[in-house]
C-alpha cells in the first residue's frame, strides 16, 4: 500500500533528516541576508531565482552543516523496467547524502508555482506531479547504494511586483 508523508511527518519520524532540516532554513536565510541590498532591502542574488542544481546545492550544505557528507550531480546505475525485467543503464544522480550512519539517494524536481490572485488558492498540481516523477526517478536507483532512496521538489513561487 502506498501511503503519502509530509514533509513534517518524515522529519518527526527520522532524526537525521530532521537535524538537515534544522539547517536548511537558517542557511536560507543567511544567505538570502547575505545578498539583501542595505539601502533598499532588495535582493541582489538569491538562490530562487535559479532552477534545480541550485537548490539541490543549498540542501548539500545544509547536509554538511549538519555534520554529514554530500555529492552532487554524480555518475550512477539506473534502472529502466521493460514488462517484467529491468536492464541497467548510467545516468546522473542529483545528491549522495550521509549523516548520522543514514545513506540518502535523493531525486529532485524544481517546480515554479503560480501565486494567484487575491482569495485564489494556489494550485499544488505541479507540485505533486513533479513529486511522483521525482519518487519514480528515485525508484530507478538500485537500493544498495543508499539505505534511503528519497523524492524531493523544490517548489518556488515567484513573488509579483
Amino acid at each position: 500500500m502506498n501511503t503519502a508523508s509530509t514533509i513534517q511527518d518524515v522529519i518527526t519520524s527520522d532524526t537525521s533528516l530532521g537535524k538537515i532540516m534544522d539547517n536548511w532554513f537558517p542557511l536560507v536565510r543567511r544567505y538570502a541576508g547575505a545578498w539583501k541590498d542595505e539601502k533598499t532591502s532588495a535582493w541582489k542574488e538569491v538562490h530562487w531565482w535559479y532552477r534545480k542544481r541550485t537548490h539541490v546545492g543549498m540542501f548539500a550544505g545544509a547536509v554538511w552543516m549538519a555534520g554529514g557528507i554530500a555529492l552532487e550531480e554524480y555518475g550512477s546505475e539506473k534502472l529502466k523496467r521493460f514488462g517484467k525485467s529491468d536492464t541497467k543503464y548510467k545516468g546522473r544522480s542529483d545528491l549522495y547524502f550521509g549523516i548520522m550512519g543514514r545513506h540518502f539517494d535523493l531525486e529532485a524536481k524544481h517546480v515554479y508555482l503560480d501565486l494567484p490572485q487575491k482569495e485564489q488558492v494556489v494550485s499544488l498540481d505541479p507540485l505533486i506531479t513533479a513529486l511522483r516523477e521525482a519518487c519514480k526517478n528515485a525508484c530507478q536507483r538500485p537500493k544498495a547504494k543508499a539505505s534511503c532512496r528519497l523524492g524531493g521538489v523544490f517548489g518556488i513561487c515567484p513573488a509579483r511586483s
